[in-house]
Formats: structure tokens, sequence, C-alpha cells
């Protein structure tokens, strides 16, 4: 079987699919990733075959929201339907050559879809979170138009089914094939003091893949709230500079970049923007969790996970230093974070999902 996975450039969508297409390589099917820009190369340094859709192209300028009063789901929509649009040419080039049996893709992608219509091929959407995100994608529906027409095809291709990571007790609304989430955050030749005995309780801050390069006032306040913590605060900065927040908390490492899969297990709680990559990483990885929004769908995950009992959000009050000694001392929580930890493992996983994918592509 050949699979052909499909994916917009945003590292919080590909990487949950990372898991499925090494199931589908190991079990003996052909994998191909179509994604750009930083999703094609996130795609090769996992070890996956990918194409490039749409090399060339500047994103920051056509992704750039026009000037003007939208509303929130239009400019986002918009965006992301311009980005299916400029990936669709060199999608349909790649399929009529590759010729694949199935075709998977993310939520929130429109070019897998346009090439199962025009070619005929079942397909099937990949959840990467704990939310639908319906309204959003029947908008971005709205504004392909063009790109249909350009491709003589009357509308999307509906999905055979929905791969769905999400444990039931937090959402997992999709339906379908419902899937262990395994995290995947990328690779890193770990350090030694990973390994090394700890002295004292450890938490990790993190402000994902995008926020981490835009604006520093979400690490500020967390630094605020935790400047008396008995905890070692590791802060997954990534490229960005601290410099300027001053000086850091007593027991503060910076670190460029590790991965989430890897600092949560020998770590006690987690402080990140609710993306939600770092909220089913934080799960199934049995840590407490304390979400502060920026956007997106991070409003709904930080509700989501209060809701359960596995964590905090700080979305109204801000973040507070009752909550970081919550996240490290609260008894419910922890009880909350087991249960949904026993809930994953009973998920299939990745592996048991491949037959089903498979008859799939027969149909």
């Amino acid at each position: 079987m050949r699979v052909l996975v499909v994916s917009s450039m945003g590292l919080g969508h590909l990487f949950p699919m990372v898991p499925t297409m090494w199931a589908l390589r190991a079990a003996g099917h052909e994998v191909l990733l179509l994604s750009t820009a930083a999703g094609a190369a996130a795609g090769a340094r996992a070890g996956l075959p990918v194409v490039e859709a749409a090399p060339g192209v500047d994103w920051e300028a056509e992704l750039t929201p026009p000037p003007g009063e939208v509303d929130l789901l239009t400019r986002v929509a918009s965006r992301f339907a311009r980005m299916a649009d400029l990936m669709s040419d060199g999608a349909v080039r790649q399929a009529a050559h590759w010729r694949p049996d199935l075709i998977v893709y993310e939520l929130i992608d429109a070019t897998g879809p346009l090439l199962a219509a025009k070619f005929g091929i079942p397909c099937v959407h990949h959840g990467f979170g704990i939310t639908s995100v319906g309204p959003l994608f029947d908008r971005i529906r709205d504004f392909l138009g063009a790109a249909l027409d350009r491709h003589g095809v009357a509308d999307l291709a509906t999905p055979a089914t929905t791969i769905d990571i999400a444990p039931p007790s937090l959402g997992g609304d999709l339906g379908g094939l419902r899937t262990r989430y395994v995290p995947y955050n990328g690779g890193a030749v770990l350090p030694d003091w990973l390994a090394a005995p700890r002295e004292r309780p450890r938490i990790v801050v993190t402000m994902g893949t995008v926020l981490t390069h835009l604006d520093d006032e979400p690490w500020r306040s967390i630094l605020t709230a935790a400047k008396d913590t008995e905890a070692e605060l590791l802060l997954a900065a990534g490229s960005i500079d601290l410099s300027g927040l001053g000086e850091l908390p007593p027991h503060t490492r910076v670190l460029e970049y590790l991965p989430l899969s890897a600092l949560l297990p020998v770590s006690d709680a987690l402080v990140h923007h609710g993306g939600s990559g770092s909220t089913l990483t934080a799960l199934a990885c049995g840590v407490p969790q304390l979400v502060l929004p920026q956007g997106a769908d991070q409003f709904y995950n930080g509700q989501r996970i209060a809701a359960r009992g596995v964590g905090l959000t700080a979305e109204h009050e801000g973040v507070s230093a009752g909550q970081i000694h919550r996240l490290l001392h609260d008894a419910d929580i922890g009880t909350a974070v087991t249960e949904v930890l026993a809930e994953l493992a009973a998920m299939p996983s990745p592996a048991e999902l491949v037959p089903a994918l498979a008859a799939i592509a027969q149909t």
C-alpha cells in the first residue's frame, strides 16, 4: 500500500502524525509526506521521505493577513486556504506521479481532500489534539473556490474515517479510529544531567514552536510567579534570547532544544502555552500541567485540562505562585493525571491502526 500523508507547515499539526507514518512503514507500506517549508524539513529529520509541495514561496508574505477588521475565524481560515491553494499545484503533480492508494491528512489541511477528490482516492483525516476544529475547516472550504475550479474538482472529498488521538475523557469527539497518542517532538542527543539524581522537584516551561519567537511576556509572568519556588526550572526556550528578562530565579536552566518527550518523564510538571502537542505529551508522560493560553485552540485545551482535573489554566487570573505550588503538591491533580495515563495506555497503538487503514485503501 502507498500512503500519501499531507500536512501544513505547522509542526503541531505534523508531529502527531509521525508515529502513524512510522507504524505504516514498519508494517511494510510505502509512505510519502507532502508538506512545505518547516513541515517538509521536520518530516525529513524524522526519517521520512518528503516532497516539498510549494518550494520558493515566501510564506511570511503569503500568510500575513490583509489589513482591515476581520473576525478571527475568517482570518485564520483564509490563511489556511491560501496555504492549500499554493500547495495544490505541486501536490497534484506529485499525486499523479506517485499514485497513492490512500491519503491521510491533518484536520485543517485542505490539500489532502482536494487530491482525494481529483483522483478518486480514499482518504482519512488525522487529529492533532483534543478539539475537532470543525467550524474552522468548514470556513476554510469557503475560500477554496479558485483552487477547486483550477483542478476540476467540485468539492473536497469526504474522509472515510478519522484518526482520533485524544483520550475520551478530555474530548475525543472526532469519532472514527481512536488511537493512542504517542509523543513525537523531534529528536536530540540527550545530555548526561537528565539521568543524574535530582535534589529538588523539576518544572519544564515551554511556549511551543511559534510563540517562543513572538513575545516574551508569557515567560516573564511565569518566572515572576515561580521566583520563590523550590523547584528547578527548565526553560525550553529554543533559540530565543531570554537575557531581556533580567535575573532568572535560582535553580533555573535555559535549554536550546530538547524534546518534551525526553524532558517530562524526568520532571514533575509542565507550564506551557496550551498547544495540542504540549498538552497531549504531558498527559502521555503523566505530569500535571499549567496552561497559559495565547491563541488558536489553546484556550479550549486549557479549559479541558482544568475541567478534567489534570492541571490548571491561567486564562483569566494569570499565573500565580499558588498555582505553581499546586502543580507540585495537589493530590487530586495527581490522581486525575494517573487516571488519564491509564486511559491512554488502554487505547490502541498506531501499529494496531494499520490494518484498518489498509482495509480503507482497498475500498
